[in-house]
């Protein structure tokens, strides 16, 4: 029985976008580049921080990922700018 549950399943197209998919995605993604020691030192040093950052982004995998999601963003909501301000109170 041991072995039935250490054994790879096949991913089921059902479970795309769900906690599972993001967990078989990490377990499926190449090892970080990340040093653990040093996140740690830099976690406790950011707490003293004034003003303490929102989002402590920490390794050059987390920059990317973190600034392409952003950079996504900001194209969805530039492509919007012509109809933004349709929803503002007229100036008197």
């Amino acid at each position: 029985m041991h072995q039935v549950l250490n054994r790879a399943f096949d991913a089921l197209i059902a479970y795309d976008g769900t906690p599972a998919a993001t967990v078989r995605g990490v377990k499926e993604a190449p090892p970080s580049p990340g040093d653990p020691a040093k996140m740690g030192a830099a976690i406790i040093a950011s707490a003293g921080r004034r003003p303490a950052p929102l989002r402590l982004v920490l390794g050059s995998d987390a920059y990317t990922s973190v600034r392409d999601a952003l950079v996504d963003r900001l194209a969805d909501v530039e492509a919007q700018k012509e109809s933004i301000a349709a929803t503002d109170v007229p100036a008197a």
